[in-house]
């Protein structure tokens, strides 16, 4: 953030897995940073931040998007869960992953 541009701080309702949040963010805060920084859901991760690796994606309104270029601030009053697909992880771990997706499913359905 440059030192010479003004914050200008707004409040924001996100409805993430359910339940209503309201946060005090920068207003080019992106939903990645609000829901790791400012709600410290970790499960949303921060890979290449260019929309590129998938990693970030969360579901809006039944939509994928790409939390890391989406602003906070444009998700207001929509429903937001934690969704992987698209995921380029070079980690090794989709088979832990995919595991872990399908008994979230399972709860869920």
């Amino acid at each position: 953030m440059d030192e010479l541009t003004p914050r200008r701080e707004l409040a924001v309702s996100l409805h993430v897995n359910g339940a209503e949040h309201r946060l005090t963010l920068d207003a080019r805060t992106t939903l990645l940073d609000a829901l790791r920084d400012g709600l410290h859901l970790t499960g949303v991760k921060k890979g290449c931040d260019l929309g590129q690796c998938g990693a970030c994606t969360v579901l809006r309104d039944g939509r994928r998007i790409k939390a890391c270029l989406t602003l906070a601030v444009m998700a207001q009053g929509t429903e937001i869960r934690e969704f992987m697909s698209g995921n380029l992880c070079r980690c090794g771990a989709y088979t832990n992953i995919v595991a872990a997706v399908r008994t979230a499913a399972g709860r869920a359905a």
